[in-house]
Parts: C-alpha cells; structure tokens; sequence
C-alpha cells in the first residue's frame, strides 16, 4: 500500500485545479500530493471548451495566464420576444478546444511538480481509521484526503454509495 497525503482523484480542471491550488499555497503539497485519471491525456471531451472570466481569473490566481488557442468571444446577445439584452467584455468568455485546456492545465501541474498518474482506474475505495483505502488498476494506496474530481459519472461517488443528486 502507497502511503499519500493527497489523492486526487481526476485530471480535468477540478482535480488539476485542486492541485495547483495547494502547491501555489506551499510547494511543499507538490511531493505529497497524486493525481490519477482512467484516460490518458490529451484525450477528447465532449463537453463544451468554454472558459467564463471567473475561470480565467481562477487561472490568474494559479500564476496561469491563458495560453492554449481560443476564440475570444466579446459579445453575447439574447433575444426573446421584443426585448434584447447584450453582454459586451474584452473578452466575454473564451472558446477552447477542451482537449487541448485540459492537456495544458496537466501539464503545468507536472511543470509544478505534481505527479499525475495516467491510465489509472479507481475500482474501490473504503474509510478506514488509518485514512481512505484507494484500490485502481496499477496499485492500492492510503490516503490521507481524497479529492473526488472525477466527473458526473463519479467512480468515488459510486464506491461511497453516495446518492446522486436530482
């Protein structure tokens, strides 16, 4: 068994995200924390590559001006009926291919020192009085904390026998 202090579970914005948060906080988080993820990155998404301004200044505070290729999108108008509402910024929001935001958050976590386990799947997970037991394909680890930032589909949500939300 792998002792960890951190064990983020998913590499998408959220795990990557939580990560970076730490290190940014104290480098030190950087060897005591793993990210796994099931794919193997750069991998496709289906859902949408839209970054918002709260997400971009989400960036700014992780030191991460953003750099993969977008579309800024400086305007946005909704029409209903008679009445029109315009939303106007420098920009609004950006348009990114996801495959592509995703692969450069990973690898600026890496870049800051967090090791990211790729190809690795979570089969079972159960709290124990010494921290969280995480079984995946390639090892077992004890962890500390676990981040669940694995999606809708949440292998931790269906291993805790968490509800689903409505």
């Amino acid at each position: 068994m792998i002792p960890i202090d951190i064990l983020v579970i998913g590499a998408g914005p959220a795990g990557i995200s939580a990560a970076l948060h730490l290190v940014n906080a104290d480098s030190g988080w950087a060897s005591r924390t793993l990210v796994i993820d099931k794919a193997i990155f750069p991998r496709e998404k289906l859902c949408g590559g839209g970054v918002m301004r709260f997400g971009e200044q989400a960036l700014w505070r992780l030191r991460l001006p953003f750099a993969p290729s977008h579309i800024p999108i400086r305007q946005a108008k909704f029409v209903y009926h008679h009445h029109v509402f315009t939303l106007r910024a420098q920009p609004l929001f950006r348009v990114t291919h996801r495959m592509e935001f995703d692969f450069w958050l990973l690898q600026q976590a890496e870049r800051r020192g967090i090791i990211v386990r790729q190809g690795e799947t979570v089969f079972n997970l159960k709290q124990t009085e010494y921290g969280v037991e995480v079984m995946t394909s390639q090892a077992q680890f004890l962890a500390k904390i676990v981040v669940a930032a694995d999606g809708s589909n949440s292998a931790v949500r269906r291993c805790l026998k968490f509800p689903r939300s409505p």
